[in-house]
Formats: C-alpha cells, structure tokens, sequence
C-alpha cells in the first residue's frame, strides 16, 4: 500500500480531479438520458403502450443502478482492489453510454444500452465517495472541500451543455439528434477521468486511523468493527432507520428532476418557433432552457455545499439533512402549484430549482460522515452501496409508476405527482427525526471543518 502525502494534500487533490471530470462527463449524458427517453418515446399521455416504454426505459436506470450496487458492493474491498474495478467497468459504461443516442427511436436499442451503461453508473458513484471519504479521513481534508468540486463541474458541464444544445437545436436538428451529439461530447471528460484513476494511490486507511479500533465500543447498537459483512448492517437499528429516510430523500430529489423533464418537454412543443438559430433554442419549456434550469439548481448546490460544510460536525449533521428535507417538501410542492396554476414564466421554475440545491448541498455535506457516525468507517463502504441500492430500487418503482399515473384515463395530473410525491418528502423527515447521531464521536468523523484543504 502507497504513503499519503498528509502534508500537500495530494491524494485530496486527485479525488478532487477524480469528481470533477466525472461528473462534467455525466452531465453531459446521465442528466439529460431521461430527457432524451421521454422526447423521443413520451409525451403522449393518452398511449398507454408509449407509456408503458417510456417507464420501462425511465425504470431501467434506477433498477440496474440496484443490480449494479448489489453486485460490485459484494466485491468491494480495499482501495487498490476498488480501483482495479473502476479501470474496468469505466470502459465497459462508457463505451455504451456515449452511443446510446445512435439508436435513435429504436426502443430495443436504447434500452439495451441503457441498461449496460447504468449498471455500472452508481456504483461508479459508490467508489468515487468512498475513496474520497477514505482521503479525507487520511489526510484530514474536508469531505465537502472534495464533493463540490463535482457540483462546480456539474455546473460549468451544464451549462455548457445548454449552449450545445442551443446551437444543434438551432442548426435545425431535432431534439433527439440533438441529445446524441451531446452524448458524444461527453467523451473527453470521462478519458481524463480514467487516467486520473490510473495515478490515485491505494492505501490502507486503518494506517491514518487509529481511533478505528475503538470507535464503537461505547455504544450498544454500534457494530463491531471487525465485522465487516453487509448484512451486519441490518441489525443496526439506528442504520436502519437513516436508510430508510435518505432512500426516500434521494429519490425524491430524482424522481422530481424526471417528472419535471416529463413535464417540460412535451409542454414545450407548444412554444416552439418556426424559426431556427441560437437564440430561438430559448423558448419556453425548450430543452436549452431545461439545462439553464439546472445551472441554477447546480449554483445553488456549491452555495449551499460551502455554507453547509462550514458549519458540519457531529452537532450540525441531522439539522443540515433537516433543512435539505424541508426544502425539497417545499420544491415538490411549489413546482406543484406553478404547474396547477399553468405559469409559464421560466424565471419562476428557475427560483422553485434554487431549493433543490439545498436538498443536494446537504448529501455532500452531511451524508458521509454521517453514515461513520452511525456504522464506524469499516462499513462505510458497504453501507454506502447498500444506500445507493435502496434509494434506486425505490426511484425505480416511482419511474416506472409515473408515466402510468399520468395516463389520461388514469387522471392524476402532473400537479397532482408532485403534490403525491411531497407528501412522501414529508415522511422521509419525519423518519428523520428518529435518527440519532452520536455526539461523543467527534474525533471519530470526517473532519468538516473551516479549514478547507
């Protein structure tokens, strides 16, 4: 196992490298695949066959995120032994993922690769947290310090990716087109992203962390360090009850995002204008505005990362993820109304977004040191794939559901799946408030303080 270089940071800076080119890439493609699906195979709430495909495409992501969590959750390790796994699945996910578009409105085809791209994707994620989690620990960086770097990437991606769009959709290709010359676009980012895997060092984190050995021997729900299965995980009840909160949270933040691009795409047929060039790609509900709408929602996320992990610590954990949960009952609901009462000012979806940065901002604050709080850094891992597994089985059955509920025959208006959706937002905090944190383990967390390495 590699030395760290406690005093330069370095490993901090590659994990920071590490985020940044991944998510600029995954911007480009992961944020707008649903986008993608829905403009080319929805739109049509009175086809129940269309809405049939379009969930079974919009379900697919999420549930082969489960499979893929639950696959290679089993398989992580130590950090050299997770980084060979990212050598070969980067390849593999990619490879697809950049192609997807060439199938068109071939629904076979897209699914096909969709589903080989997002086995993978998550459990990219997975890694990507956790060896960040382990730097930060080893070289007593601030967590949040790492995490933004991925949210200021999203953004600049974002927001390049709405000018892109502009200008394809200007040119005068179709939407669909438009989408998979900016899949493609996406290829650079993901080779740097590969390379710097190829320069992170593996370590053993229990080298920089003596306090391992002993962090859970105080309490009587804490698992013994040593046991490091996953199914030691259930039998914390503590555990338990935060998985089942921040399955609800998470999903919630992406079921929004996609009933929202369901909504948005379709209704922007209807102010389309006959005339092509750049600025014409900026009507209302168009796709370029979509992405401007999430340069906001990504504004609001770095803001939010920075004010929130100023302030994080064992003290702060549960009222940061409070505020998050607050704000995305409020973003459900409010995103509700303006469709009720059918606004159709962008600036006022604009302003509704702002909050989803805060439910977000409190996941790269928060959501790390607080899973070590509860289960100890040994299982941090585990119990992080073991969360991306729940909270996307659960986004699965919601992205399968949701075009279904908005058959016309069926009635329940896109209003009306938002305001349904808020109500489940309203009961992830109250399972919130049964979370405990434990406040003796100062030292035995990710340190998020002021000093942001």
């Amino acid at each position: 196992m590699a030395d760290i270089d406690n005093a330069g940071k370095v490993e901090t800076w590659k994990a920071r490298g590490l985020d940044f080119f991944r998510y600029f890439g995954d911007a480009f493609c992961y944020a707008f695949l649903p986008s993608y699906m829905i403009s080319t195979f929805g739109g049509d709430t009175s086809d129940l066959f269309g809405a049939l495909k379009t969930g079974a495409l919009l379900a697919s992501i999420p549930l082969m995120a489960v499979i893929g969590n639950l696959i290679f959750g089993r398989l992580a390790t130590n950090e050299k032994h997770n980084l060979f796994l990212l050598k070969i699945m980067m390849p593999i996910e990619v490879s697809f993922l950049v192609t997807v578009g060439f199938w068109g409105d071939n629904f076979a085809g897209v699914l096909v690769f969709s589903i080989i791209a997002n086995l993978f994707n998550s459990a990219v994620y997975s890694f990507l947290d956790s060896i960040a989690g382990d730097i930060a620990a080893a070289e007593h960086a601030n967590f949040a310090s790492i995490r933004v770097a991925a949210s200021i990437s999203y953004m600049l991606s974002t927001l390049a990716s709405a000018f892109l769009l502009a200008g394809f959709t200007g040119a005068g290709l179709s939407t669909t087109e438009s989408y998979k010359w900016l899949f493609v676009c996406s290829l650079p980012s993901y080779v740097a992203t590969y390379v710097i895997i190829y320069l992170v060092k593996p370590y053993d984190i229990d080298q920089y962390r003596e306090e391992t050995k002993d962090a859970q021997k105080a309490d009587k729900e804490d698992i013994s360090v040593s046991d490091t299965r996953l199914s030691t995980l259930f039998h914390n009840r503590n555990f338990m009850t935060f998985l089942a909160f921040i399955a609800l949270y998470i999903s919630m933040v992406f079921v929004g995002d996609n009933v929202l691009s369901s909504f948005w795409m379709p209704q922007g047929e209807e102010y389309r204008p006959d005339t092509t060039g750049f600025a014409s790609s900026f009507y209302p509900f168009s796709a370029a505005n979509l992405s401007m709408a999430y340069v906001v929602m990504m504004v609001a996320e770095i803001t939010a990362s920075f004010l929130y992990g100023s302030h994080a610590n064992v003290h702060t954990y549960k009222a940061i993820f409070i505020f998050g949960a607050i704000a995305s009952i409020l973003r459900l609901f409010g995103t509700g109304l303006l469709i009720y009462f059918d606004v159709d000012q962008m600036y006022a979806y604009f302003l509704v977004s702002i909050l989803r940065g805060f439910i977000w901002g409190a996941c790269i604050a928060a959501e790390v040191p607080l899973i070590e709080n509860i289960i100890g850094i040994k299982l941090k891992t585990k119990a992080i794939f073991l969360i991306n597994m729940t909270f996307q089985g659960v986004t699965a059955m919601n992205q399968f559901a949701v075009p279904l509920l908005e058959l016309d025959d069926v009635g329940l208006s896109y209003s009306g799946t938002f305001f349904l959706f808020g109500g489940v937002a309203t009961i992830a905090l109250i399972l919130l408030l049964f979370v405990k944190v434990d406040k003796s383990k100062t030292g035995k967390t990710l340190r998020l303080d002021k000093n942001i390495a």
